[in-house]
């Protein structure tokens, strides 16, 4: 997965519409594999609870960081940029 970002980024294509469904598309297949691995592994042990656990877990984490998550990186975002033009700004 690294291989395929650093190439996204050395071809300069990272931040086009191309590279950004690329990487989005790699993140959701990371996603579904862990649930796979995390169905697996609960299959052999017989205790399904890790695996909803698991599943449930980053549903939360998903939905978290794309409400509250993008608001705060939006807000720590503004700041850095004030505290730079301020900083610019000074004699």
């Amino acid at each position: 997965w690294m291989s395929v970002t650093s190439t996204l980024v050395f071809c300069g294509i990272a931040n086009t519409s191309l590279g950004t469904l690329t990487l989005a598309a790699g993140s959701l297949n990371d996603a579904a594999a862990w649930a796979l691995l995390a169905i697996v592994l609960a299959s052999f042990g017989g205790d399904w609870s890790l695996a909803v656990t698991a599943i449930g877990g980053g549903i939360v984490y998903g939905v978290v960081m794309f409400t509250l998550g993008r608001r705060l990186l939006a807000w720590l975002f503004a700041r850095i940029v004030a505290s730079k033009i301020s900083k610019r700004a000074r004699p």
